[in-house]
């Protein structure tokens, strides 16, 4: 809260056009809060304004020691005295590229990975070539499900390194899941859709899998244990090792090395994630096997049960692993996104209300915020309000697209529920004169028109 009221502050001062006041009172702000992502963005573009108005720029030999101390106190594992030295270096000489580097390293390690892709992408506007800036962005913005954004950094990667075994394999399979999300993963609101979707993913998972040479990930897990043998004080290579053992679908293996990752470094928001993940994947798993036994016997009342106890568990574990996500970055919009989801399918609407609305102001994540605010006071019987979100919404797509279509039959659904017949009719319309075989939108139009008919 006091790093928030010091960046408010900044504000004032750089409104008056006191850039001094306002690089002291940012680097105050980020002392209190380092994740503060408007806070960097601010003194970075404020630093460039004063050196370009004339100001001083720190000398080579100074750059050169923090360099040096920065690195020391990063294997030290302390990572805040390392950020915040970054941090006052760099309000005196932000186009040094190699101390921003080391300071995304810092932040990422401490947790803060809406800061670390913060200054990683100020390293790319500098040295668009920057490799292992590129990796960490692909990393980051992987973890955070930002697929497009994920791809496009190991794709740049890919074409600076084609023989990358990293940025090989992340584009092949990020393009995959690209795909399937554009295919209506994302925008899907339909328990049933979510679940259908996940299930082919979990298929084209399994196909690319079987198509890549088992040899090759053994290998390459191989190669990794013994880097972790080398250098086994390094956080983030148990990390990696976690990350290739989930891929060969040795779980409980990776589980260990996350909580090895996690006894090196007790605070890295990283292996505490990735353990959350497995518990996330282990479920699903559970889930999906019911459902293919349930697929296969649909009349077995004993399976039906099973799967609603599983999705129940399912539900459980994602909400107290978001919930925790959450209140480490209350910042992360895309976050509270998947938690209010979680929310929304397990019927507790008021609190998937409250999440959605603290994502609906960000850009990135807007347009889903204000689809499932709409469904959400849809369900709460609050047709009106719903309506306003759903067209809110639609004004910000462009062209007849899965996500367009979706916000109109919801749209017609409100109406509906609102017995405005002829509104409701006037959407379902719109997505039957071009994609008739949309949801039920042909019964639900019909049954309008007769309705009209008989009532006439």
């Amino acid at each position: 809260m006091e790093g928030q009221l010091l960046f408010e502050q900044a504000k004032t001062a750089l409104k008056r056009g006191d850039l001094d006041g306002t690089v002291l009172l940012l680097l105050k702000a980020l002392e209190r809060d380092p994740a503060h992502v408007e806070a960097r963005r601010y003194l970075r573009a404020t630093a460039i304004r004063r050196l370009e108005q004339g100001q001083k720029k720190a000398s080579a030999v100074g750059a050169a020691l923090k360099t040096v101390l920065v690195i020391l106190l990063t294997a030290l594992k302390q990572y805040r005295r390392a950020i915040r030295l970054c941090d006052r270096h760099l309000a005196y000489d932000p186009n040094n590229v190699g101390l921003r580097e080391l300071l995304g390293r810092a932040l990422a390690e401490q947790g803060y990975r809406d800061a670390a892709i913060c200054e990683f992408e100020a390293v790319h506007d500098l040295d668009p070539q920057r490799k292992e800036a590129l990796r960490s962005l692909g990393r980051l913005y992987k973890g955070k499900q930002e697929i497009a954004r994920a791809l496009e950094r190991y794709e740049e990667l890919r074409q600076l390194e084609p023989h990358d075994p990293e940025a090989t394999r992340e584009t092949q399979q990020l393009a995959a899941e690209g795909a399937i999300m554009k295919g209506g993963w994302e925008t899907s609101v339909s328990y049933r859709e979510v679940v259908k979707d996940i299930g082919e993913a979990e298929q084209l998972e399994e196909e690319r899998a079987v198509s890549r040479q088992a040899a090759d990930l053994d290998s390459t897990i191989a190669r990794q244990q013994e880097l972790t043998q080398r250098e086994p004080t390094i956080a983030s290579h148990y990390i990696r090792l976690g990350e290739l053992l989930s891929q060969a679908r040795r779980l409980d293996e990776a589980e260990q090395a996350y909580l090895k990752a996690k006894e090196i470094n007790p605070v890295s928001f990283d292996a505490t994630e990735r353990l959350g993940d497995l518990k996330l994947l282990r479920v699903e798993q559970e889930l999906q096997g019911i459902k293919a036994q349930l697929e296969a016997s649909p009349g077995d009342l004993a399976l039906s049960k099973a799967f609603e106890e599983a999705n129940r568990r399912r539900l459980q574990v994602g909400v107290e692993e978001f919930t925790s996500r959450v209140q480490a970055h209350p910042t992360d919009t895309g976050l509270r996104i998947r938690l209010g989801v979680l929310f929304y399918e397990a019927g507790e609407y008021d609190r998937a209300i409250a999440e959605f609305q603290q994502a609906q102001d960000d850009p990135r994540h807007m347009l889903r915020a204000l689809s499932y605010l709409g469904l959400c006071f849809l369900r709460k019987g609050m047709a009106d309000l719903a309506v306003s979100r759903f067209k809110e919404a639609l004004a910000r797509v462009e062209g007849f697209t899965e996500t367009s279509k979706e916000l109109i039959y919801n749209l017609g659904s409100a109406y509906e529920q609102m017995g405005r017949k002829e509104e409701a009719r006037a959407q379902y319309e719109k997505i039957y004169e071009r994609d008739i075989t949309f949801r039920d939108v042909k019964a639900r139009l019909e049954a309008l028109y007769k309705e009209t008919r008989t009532s006439s």
